[in-house]
């Protein structure tokens, strides 16, 4: 069976950490959690198999991903980076990585930003 889901990004100490949840649809999630500064949607194929005697979920590859919807901030064209001394890493993974543009997350941090993103208004989070 084919199942939606939506996958929440929250900041971690060295990579993203993720939440994922079944959805019925590819609507506005009515939760999100708090801390969270972007979301996306895909589907994947969700079935039972048994090994060991023991009935086991299994899933497929993700498909039919969609962009990341940023919840607020703001976005940078490359050459209107802020030209800080903290930026420079930033600075460099963009013009190295061919990111034409980045977001500043309301989180703080720092993402590309990508032909398919968008940005949303921000909600009550849960």
């Amino acid at each position: 069976m084919i199942q939606t889901f939506v996958e929440f990004r929250i900041p971690g100490v060295f990579v993203s950490e993720t939440e994922t949840r079944r959805v019925k649809s590819r609507r506005r999630p009515r939760s999100i959690p708090k801390y969270a500064y972007c979301y996306r949607f895909f589907d994947q194929a969700v079935g039972e198999a048994e090994l060991d005697g023991e009935k086991i979920e299994v899933t497929g590859e993700q498909r039919n991903v969609s962009g990341r919807y940023f919840l607020g901030g703001t976005v940078y064209d490359r050459e209107r980076i802020p030209k800080t001394r903290d930026n420079r890493i930033l600075i460099s993974n963009a013009e190295n990585n061919g990111w034409n543009k980045v977001i500043r997350c309301r989180t703080g941090n720092w993402q590309p930003f990508l032909e398919d993103d968008q940005v949303v208004s921000v909600r009550k989070a849960s």
